[in-house]
């Protein structure tokens, strides 16, 4: 991202009243920019979250400490099944956990952020286990969907993926209660439609604003949209970028085209019913699944 679109981004966004501000990628903190554009924010009453694989933030730390909430990455619930995905460059998983449970010790707002591998499931147990001995309260889950990162592994047997998480999910909020009641936070993206029964109501758009803004500067109604050039909002240098910002409305039948929540999109598997991708369920006790 230039500074022009950086700085056309901040006016657009103060503009129409967003003051909630994350920062994804790719990985942001390589950004030759990162810690200058985060100080900037945050003096500018953003609220700044952050979403990082962790690799730089474990050599830095001034840029965090302008950072409200943040979420570190971890590609598999094993060290094998994380490195199998990120690559030998990545940080250990053990470290990369330990790195998170001693932050979090010392600040509010630090979460684990792990994805799901079909499968794999029977290491989630032992992997909560390891959270609470770390001291790690806020762990998120994120099932792997067939594109992006499901591309490095293979025999994945996708048409078994959606009974196999919702048996996971259901055990962990009822039989485990008891590992749920020792975190702050313990989600996992509703991707199958648990917690709504029709397709697409469960559309964030339909009851949040929000807007992704890409590296060039494209704007698009929501993360999990962008790049599919039909949902393209404006272009955030454009001279009437904050005009089209505010006019945009999405009527909840119009909602724009999402990958996630065409059955298609998981190819051999029919899942029984779609959700938004980055909606988040509870899985504690207490939460929204039983």
């Amino acid at each position: 991202m230039s500074e022009e679109v950086f700085q056309r981004s901040l006016e657009a966004l103060q503009a129409i009243g967003i003051s909630d501000v994350r920062l994804t990628g790719g990985e942001p903190t390589t950004h030759p920019r990162f810690g200058i554009w985060v100080k900037k924010l945050a003096h500018l009453g953003f609220r700044v979250r952050l979403i990082t694989n962790g690799t730089q933030a474990m050599r830095r730390h001034g840029p965090l400490d302008e950072v409200s909430t943040f979420w570190i990455s971890c590609y598999g619930l094993t060290p094998e099944d994380h490195r199998a995905v990120a690559g030998s460059r990545a940080p250990d998983l053990r470290e990369l956990m330990e790195y998170v449970g001693g932050l979090a010790r010392r600040r509010n707002g630090v979460g684990l952020s792990a994805l799901l591998q079909p499968g794999r499931v029977q290491e989630l147990v032992p992997f909560l286990e390891d959270c609470i001995r770390l001291e790690i309260r806020r762990v998120r889950f994120l099932p792997m969907q067939p594109d992006g990162r499901a591309r490095e592994l293979t025999g994945v047997n996708w048409p078994a993926w959606e009974g196999e998480l919702h048996a996971l999910v259901t055990r962990i909020a009822t039989e485990r209660a008891d590992i749920g009641e020792a975190f702050e936070q313990l989600t996992v993206n509703d991707v199958f439609g648990f917690d709504h029964s029709t397709h697409q109501t469960g559309c964030l758009l339909v009851d949040r604003r929000m807007f992704a803004i890409t590296p060039v500067g494209d704007v698009f109604p929501c993360c999990f949209t962008a790049y599919e050039r039909s949902t393209k909002i404006c272009a955030i240098t454009d001279a009437h970028s904050i005009d089209q910002l505010r006019a945009w409305r999405h009527p909840a039948e119009k909602l724009p085209p999402c990958r996630a929540f065409d059955p298609g999109f998981w190819g051999v598997a029919r899942p029984g019913s779609i959700g938004c991708p980055i909606r988040a369920i509870s899985m504690k006790a207490d939460g929204e699944l039983r």
